[in-house]
């Protein structure tokens, strides 16, 4: 392993020892430095840091936080296997937010994502979808819905609309 990677390795098992010992504060940090590190060099890497740092988000009750960062790792998802993993990981961060009845936390939280996703045309409709959701619009988010050709992120409106 090269010098770089060992260090951001052992920042990474920080990071989820930390959250392992619910240290919430500590883990966040360590994660975000992972990603700093990682971004654009190791991809499996930041992917897992991303999602490290959306367990620490659920844990404190940042839902939006949680769902930001699952987005954030579907942009730099490297590859389908990826992308793949990381819709089924933002599926269960939804089903969390919705079983704990936290929806209506998103409302007016997720515009922020529309620039970001822009260049992703399935994730931009789906953000769409999903913030017609938090604001209560059944109808638009099952229009804009249609729109998504990722068959795994479609389904993931159509459950939140169950």
């Amino acid at each position: 392993m090269k010098k770089k990677e060992e260090v951001i390795v052992s920042i990474l098992r920080e990071a989820q020892r930390a959250l392992n010992e619910r240290k919430i504060e500590v883990a966040k940090k360590k994660f975000d430095e992972v990603m700093h590190l990682s971004k654009g060099s190791y991809p499996w890497i930041y992917f897992e840091a991303c999602f490290g740092l959306v367990e620490a988000f659920i844990e404190e009750g940042n839902y939006s936080g949680a769902v930001k960062c699952s987005i954030r790792a579907l942009l730099n998802a490297s590859d389908g296997e990826m992308f793949s993993l990381g819709v089924e990981r933002l599926k269960n961060v939804l089903a969390i937010i919705k079983k704990n009845n936290k929806f209506d936390l998103l409302k007016g939280r997720l515009e922020i994502l529309l620039p970001q996703t822009s260049t992703n045309r399935d994730l931009h409709t789906f953000v769409l979808a999903l913030d017609a959701l938090t604001k209560g619009n059944a109808k638009k988010a099952q229009l804009l819905a249609k729109d998504i050709g990722s068959e795994r992120l479609k389904e993931i409106i159509e459950s939140l609309m169950e």
